[in-house]
């Protein structure tokens, strides 16, 4: 498999810039390109060994995220939104040198005069497990800290901020005096060990009552937006995915009349709508159907809509030899129809012949794609053409249950959004 390296991306990275940020005009329409979840890994820790990984993994399409990566990279140049916005998780496995590596891409998109602000996810720091698969034998590479982070990407977000939390990574950024935005760090790094980072998610009882302080400075007409890794709300039938002290953030949007949370984590498009409060999930950018987010702020209105990306002209574009990108989108498809049910191959036993279980895999492939890329409306309509539809009912609590919990949790269009502010 040929890989490309987007050479210009990997130089080295230049002193932090001394221009400050601009607020923009007040009344003026803002438009933020948002994902989450890149698990950026660079170049030079990859080959073989990963590829085989990945095929044992969660459907990622990991291997091709330099490719991604440099797509989104030039749709958000050309398209020429205020703000790049990405909500944690940006490395694969916390690897220094693919932090560097993306905050190159973050500095050349910045330069174009489009803002990047970024959080960290649970797998970008003190992650032990930061690996260098290029050889036939698996080497640790360097992984960052907390205040390494802030330091690689002082200059998206952490520079302008009007405030920052002294106990976490979170940070306030105003865009102007009608729209803040908290950029909150919602990760239990203290409770990573050597086997995993903890997924653990929660907002600190310091950085809650640092949020509550800043809150009382706003004026009553100004719009809040949350933005952080873990979600605020359950989403997904997976327990401990949201935030565990959940009622004590909520408190405080309440109180400040704050109602939209934007989120990753769950790699999967969602939201759900509780006490006022809307909790949008991002989808991750590696996985299907590689989609970022065009969020608009008109006044008090908020609009979102999917933004594809065009991996055949990307790849075209930047002479790519590889027959994956000839059709990108059924590939893509066909990849994460597969991989996302490896672990599922597992449950096989006498009680269903190998013929229908096989069935049941590739629709549950299927299900899967659909619910991630946040289109779970369809998913109905998927189940019933698939023929299946009496054997899902059959073998529900068995091999069909997760079908169910799907339908149950990612029921809705999630590929446009519109809402108004408090």
């Amino acid at each position: 498999m040929k890989r490309l390296t987007i050479l210009f991306f990997l130089v080295a990275l230049t002193a932090c810039s001394t221009q400050k940020y601009t607020p923009i005009r007040e009344n003026e329409p803002i438009t933020i390109y948002a994902t989450s979840d890149l698990h950026y890994i660079d170049p030079s820790l990859t080959g073989e060994q990963f590829d085989k990984a990945q095929t044992t993994s969660d459907g990622k399409l990991s291997i091709y995220i330099d490719e991604l990566t440099g797509a989104m990279h030039d749709r958000v140049i050309q398209d020429q939104p205020h703000f790049l916005i990405i909500t944690g998780d940006l490395t694969f496995n916390g690897e220094k040198i693919s932090h560097n590596s993306l905050a190159a891409v973050l500095k050349s998109i910045k330069d174009q005069g489009i803002y990047p602000l970024v959080i960290p996810g649970n797998h970008d720091i003190l992650n032990a497990h930061a690996i260098d698969y290029s050889k036939e034998e698996l080497y640790y590479t360097p992984y960052i800290t907390a205040e390494d982070f802030k330091n690689i990407y002082h200059d998206f977000g952490y520079s302008d901020a009007s405030s920052t939390d002294e106990t976490s990574l979170s940070y306030l950024f105003k865009v102007n005096d009608q729209l803040w935005f908290f950029m909150l760090d919602s990760n239990t790094y203290d409770k990573n060990n050597m086997f995993a980072p903890s997924s653990l998610g929660r907002i600190k009882d310091e950085t809650i009552e640092w949020m509550d302080n800043e809150l009382k400075r706003k004026a009553s007409d100004t719009n809040v937006i949350i933005f952080m890794h873990h979600p605020l709300y359950k989403m997904t039938s997976v327990n401990g995915m949201e935030i565990e002290n959940a009622p004590e953030l909520t408190e405080v949007l309440h109180k400040y009349n704050v109602s939209m949370v934007f989120s990753g984590h769950l790699h999967a498009q969602n939201y759900i709508e509780k006490d006022g409060i809307t909790n949008f999930s991002l989808a991750s950018l590696s996985v299907y159907d590689h989609h970022i987010n065009r969020i608009t702020i008109d006044n008090d209105r908020l609009t979102l809509k999917t933004v594809s990306l065009d991996l055949e002209a990307y790849a075209k574009d930047k002479q790519i030899d590889d027959p994956f990108f000839d059709n990108f989108a059924d590939n893509a498809f066909a990849y994460f129809q597969k991989y996302s049910t490896v672990r599922m191959n597992q449950q096989h036993d006498d009680d269903i012949s190998d013929e229908l279980f096989a069935e049941i895999i590739k629709l549950k492939g299927a299900v899967n794609c659909y619910e991630f890329a946040g289109k779970g409306h369809l998913i109905d309509n998927l189940i019933n053409d698939s023929g299946l539809k009496e054997e899902v009912e059959r073998y529900r609590n068995s091999y069909t249950q997760s079908i169910y919990d799907i339908k149950t949790y990612f029921n809705k269009d999630a590929t446009k959004f519109d809402t108004q502010f408090k």
